[in-house]
């Protein structure tokens, strides 16, 4: 099974906001991941989703405008930052979901930070990983020396294994 997420061109999608409001945004396909987990996690769709991130994102630029000594923004600093918004609450999102149980589950901890992320690789034939630590313990047959269950990427979010 070929790995989906990780680093690859970026995928542009068109979300609709506030029921009428459509929009493309481009992101890397583990952002995309991401960001269907946490709609699925909330009950939301990606569109929902969306919606709540850009109305926080006008409320905060509001907020910023009115204090004391704010200068206006410029077009560009409006526009530019949507997608980064989003980047932004993915990562702020798991940063909050990351326990210390989380992080002994996953195998974190222990000197390999690449431990079940895209860029976990598997060991080869001699038993080396070249960089990572070969993923969580368990067995991957398709996969000679890897530590991974067939098909499956990390445990991270939770108690269950997540298919990636």
């Amino acid at each position: 099974m070929r790995p989906t997420g990780g680093v690859g061109p970026l995928e542009s999608r068109n979300v609709v906001m506030d029921g009428h409001r459509r929009t493309s945004i481009r992101l890397e396909p583990s952002m995309w991941q991401a960001l269907e987990a946490i709609a699925q996690r909330e009950g939301l769709t990606i569109n929902a989703l969306c919606s709540l991130i850009k109305e926080r994102l006008d409320k905060q630029r509001e907020r910023a405008a009115r204090e004391p000594g704010a200068k206006p923004q410029t077009a560009a600093e409006k526009k530019s930052t949507f997608t980064s918004a989003v980047r932004v609450l993915i990562a702020s999102y798991f940063v909050q979901a990351a326990t210390e149980p989380g992080h002994q589950k996953a195998g974190h901890g222990l000197g390999d930070p690449f431990v079940g992320t895209p860029f976990d690789l598997p060991r080869d034939a001699s038993g080396d990983t070249g960089s990572g630590g070969g993923g969580i313990p368990g067995e991957d047959p398709g996969l000679p020396g890897s530590t991974r269950p067939a098909g499956v990427k990390s445990r991270a979010l939770g108690d269950a294994w997540m298919e990636m």
